[in-house]
This record gives structure tokens, C-alpha cells and sequence, in this order.
């Protein structure tokens, strides 16, 4: 297991150093920030001086010491549009998306899960066969086609729930609905085919000989073997919300979390307030994958082997 931490960090730290490095390089190839920052009737004076205050006047190498070193003291820099650092405004926008996440998260694992289940141990019966139909309608709707067509019947032909917004619990409904969607319909495959392998082994056999009900095997053996699953694949959809990968989903409640952020800067070209929202994303992913593949090697030791 040691060894097995040791080389998953060691993957982590190198994964961290090239998307900072690709980071770093791609955005001085995609935009120049002097010209971002100064209208366009801006004297070569002018240009010259912004260019000297960013540090753009210096060898690429050694502008990407300096990068570093601002990352070791938080500094991402300092947005075009906002001219406030980066940094502050994406963690500004952090607990919006951590309660967009944790929401969908906790529905999408108790109804992926309840369903996925209730099809396994039934299998071929017409729970099974609604909750797989159920689960692969799920997946491949749309999560933006989908919340306008929530929006649509609930909030503006029913007005049972306001259209957008953030700050209350009924303004949570819509949006929890449309990103949960997708993971419910992982969760209940994934799960039902694991309860069904683990209930094809040999030693639930062997108890089910001895007199032991479905449920209670259930209970005490088959429930372990879903567990990994499910939080490797509740981690990824914490991810996925958390990051603000759901930008079509967070574009269309105007909910204020890190996806309608990178929409707003690409509008306004903010190269250096995008490239903070990339940066911290996916140091993020890098470490929850991490995490989320040691809690996995602790409960399946049969990944370290």
C-alpha cells in the first residue's frame, strides 16, 4: 500500500507540474494581455511601459519563474475585466458551486443507487427493465436541452419555482434536477451490474443454500462490493459540478459558480482570469482523482497488487 501512495503522488505531483506549464504557454500564445488591457489607440509608449509592468519584456523562461513563484504566494494574477487578481474572484464564486455540487451529489447517490439496486435484485422483472430504460434515457439527454425544458414546464408554464437565481433552497430545485440526471443514470447502471456479479458468486450462493434471505445478504456481503463504485463515481460527478464543467446547465439558472465565470471571461477575453479558472480546475480534478483512488486501494486492496 506504501508503495502504492508513493507512486499515485508522484503521478499527481507531474500531472500538477505540466498543467501549470501548459497553462503558463498557452496563454501567451492564445492572447497578448497588453493589448487586452489597453484600448487600441494606445500610444507604443504606452505598450511599452504595461508590457514592462506584466513582466512581458523578460525570456519566456524566465517569465515562467515568476508564474511559479506568484502561484506560491497565490498570485494568479490580476483580470482584464474586472481588474481585481484572479484568484479572489474564483473564490468568490467557490461556495455557489459547492452547494450546487453537494446538492446534486447527495440526490444523484440516493435515487442512482435505490434504483440500481432495485433492478439488480430483481433481475428481468419490470423494475428491472424500467429502471434500465430509466438509466439509459438519463445519460444521453442533454443536461442544457434538459434544463430548458424544466425551466419551460415548472417555472414558466406551472410557476412553481423561479426561473434562476441563487440563495434559496426552491431555487436549488431546477438545477439539482438537470445536473442529477446524468449521474443518476450512471450510478444505477454501474451499481446493478456489480450487485448482479457479486450476487452470482459462489459464497452468496453458499448462503442463500443456509437459509439466509435476499436482503439480508444483501445487507451484510453484496452492499461492500457497490461502495467502491459509488464513490469513485459520485468523486468524478463532485468534480464534474464542482468545476464548473456544467457551464450550459449554470448559464441557463444563472447560478453564479465557476461555469457561468468561464463563460463570462471567454465573452470578454480575460485570458488571465480563464487560465486561473483552468488552473485551479484542474488542480482540483488532480487531486480529488487522487484521493478518490486512494479511498479505493483502501477499500479493494487488490489495486495495489
Amino acid at each position: 500500500m506504501r508503495s502504492y501512495l508513493v507512486s499515485r503522488s508522484l503521478r499527481m505531483v507531474a500531472v500538477m507540474v505540466a498543467l501549470i506549464a501548459a497553462t503558463f504557454f498557452l496563454s501567451r500564445i492564445v492572447a497578448d494581455p497588453v493589448a487586452l488591457t489597453l484600448p487600441m489607440d494606445a500610444s507604443p509608449a504606452d505598450r511599452a511601459r504595461v508590457t514592462h509592468e506584466l513582466g512581458l519584456d523578460k525570456p519566456l523562461p524566465e517569465q515562467f519563474v515568476d508564474y511559479l513563484g506568484g502561484l506560491f504566494r497565490g498570485d494568479l494574477g490580476v483580470s482584464v475585466w474586472q481588474r481585481q487578481p484572479a484568484l479572489s474572484i474564483v473564490l468568490e464564486r467557490i461556495p455557489a458551486s459547492i452547494v450546487l455540487a453537494v446538492a446534486t451529489l447527495a440526490v444523484s447517490v440516493v435515487i442512482g443507487l435505490a434504483i440500481g439496486v432495485a433492478g439488480a435484485l430483481r433481475p428481468g422483472s419490470l423494475v428491472d427493465r424500467v429502471a434500465t430504460l430509466a438509466s439509459a434515457t438519463s445519460v444521453a439527454v442533454p443536461d442544457f436541452w434538459l434544463g430548458i425544458m424544466l425551466v419551460t414546464l415548472f417555472a414558466v408554464q406551472l410557476g412553481w419555482v423561479p426561473t434562476s437565481g441563487y440563495g434559496s433552497l426552491i431555487q436549488l430545485i431546477l438545477p439539482v434536477a438537470t445536473l442529477a440526471m446524468r449521474p443518476i443514470g450512471r450510478l444505477a447502471r454501474v451499481s446493478r451490474e456489480a450487485v448482479l456479479e457479486e450476487m452470482g458468486k459462489d459464497y452468496v450462493t453458499a448462503a442463500r443454500a443456509r437459509g439466509l434471505s435476499v436482503m439480508s445478504i444483501f445487507r451484510k456481503h453484496v452492499f461492500k462490493a457497490i461502495v467502491a463504485v459509488a464513490i469513485t463515481i459520485a468523486g468524478y460527478d463532485f468534480v464534474y459540478v464542482f468545476t464548473g464543467h456544467a457551464v450550459g446547465v449554470e448559464t441557463v439558472f444563472n447560478w453564479p459558480g465557476l461555469g457561468q465565470l468561464a463563460v463570462e471571461a471567454t465573452l470578454r477575453q480575460d485570458v488571465i482570469l480563464v487560465s486561473a479558472i483552468v488552473l485551479f480546475s484542474g488542480l482540483l480534478v488532480t487531486l480529488v482523482n487522487t484521493l478518490l483512488d486512494v479511498v479505493h486501494a483502501a477499500i479493494d486492496r487488490r489495486v495495489t497488487l
